[in-house]
């Protein structure tokens, strides 16, 4: 930066702070916090009523996403905003991908610093758009009947054990001592995990 920080970098048109909510712990915050609050803006570790309508959640590289009903941008962007002395416009680039599904609609984030809009104006996607969910759920239910009818006809129909593997269930069980698991299906999971028998298959 080649010139001093404008006292109103981060100061809305209606000369209101701009705000940010920012973990309250780290190196990234405290350089953060004194940079916004040099612009005029403000930086805060929890949501309050006067700014909660605006706030524009930062996210340093050590953090996960957990929100889904802010924005997660990037810290660098204060810094480079920092950097040119000027407020740039580019908010939308600087979002945090995220495994959390958005709850909005596509909008400017921008409004959002800048006043023009709140929170609770943008508006959320309607909800028959998770019927997809609901059809995935259902396709993964039919699927694991299928399946479950599948291994009960397997299991009713498989061959009785040849004495190679009778012999080898008996050396198994003597091995690891483990009479005890012989009721139920413990036993039998574990002879497949060790492969005692390749073919073998619980026939409880």
């Amino acid at each position: 930066m080649s010139q001093s920080l404008s006292p109103k970098l981060f100061v809305r048109p209606d000369e209101l702070p701009m705000a940010f909510l920012m973990g309250p712990t780290g190196l990234e915050r405290q350089q953060i916090k004194r940079l916004v609050e040099a612009g005029g803006g403000v930086i805060l570790s929890q949501p309050t009523l006067e700014y909660r309508d605006h706030l524009i959640r930062l996210l340093v590289r050590t953090e996960i996403p957990i929100k889904k009903d802010l924005d997660m941008i990037d810290y660098k962007y204060i810094l480079d905003c920092v950097e040119d002395n000027d407020l740039l416009t580019n908010l939308s680039d600087c979002k945090v991908s995220s495994h959390i599904t958005w709850i909005f609609e596509p909008y400017n984030p921008m409004d959002i610093l800048l006043g023009n809009r709140k929170w609770s104006d943008v508006p959320k996607k309607q909800v028959g758009e998770k019927v997809s969910d609901i059809e995935d759920d259902e396709a993964g239910e039919d699927m694991r009947q299928t399946f479950e009818t599948e291994y009960r006809h397997h299991k009713a129909n498989r061959l009785p054990y040849c004495k190679k593997e009778q012999q080898e269930i008996v050396d198994w069980i003597v091995k690891y001592t483990a009479f005890k698991l012989l009721k139920g299906n413990i036993v039998w999971k574990s002879m497949e995990c060790r492969e005692a028998c390749p073919l073998l298959s619980p026939s409880l």
